[in-house]
């Protein structure tokens, strides 16, 4: 898509907003010992491409996807900002 005519940047997710899908997932962050029954669930999305930018979705802290990323490399996630408070 992005070698057609006006097309500045695109992008791809999985199980976009709304779109009445789900995938909830358990969170763990290394080196935090989780209190007794604490439990962080929060949607998980795979996305390709430029998403981020094709909707103008600012990178607060950190570093974007490179396109370079690996099953063999390692993992590499963002998360937003919601999630990272928690």
């Amino acid at each position: 898509m992005r070698s057609l005519p006006g097309v500045v940047a695109a992008g791809a997710i999985s199980n976009p907003r709304l779109s009445g899908w789900s995938n909830d997932q358990s969170v763990e962050v290394e080196g935090f010992d989780p209190p007794s029954g604490f439990n962080v669930f929060d949607e998980m999305r795979l996305v390709a491409g430029r998403y981020f930018e094709t909707l103008r979705i600012p990178l607060l802290q950190g570093e974007t996807f490179t396109g370079f990323e690996t099953r063999d490399g390692p993992p590499v996630v963002i998360v937003s900002e919601s999630l990272a408070r928690k």
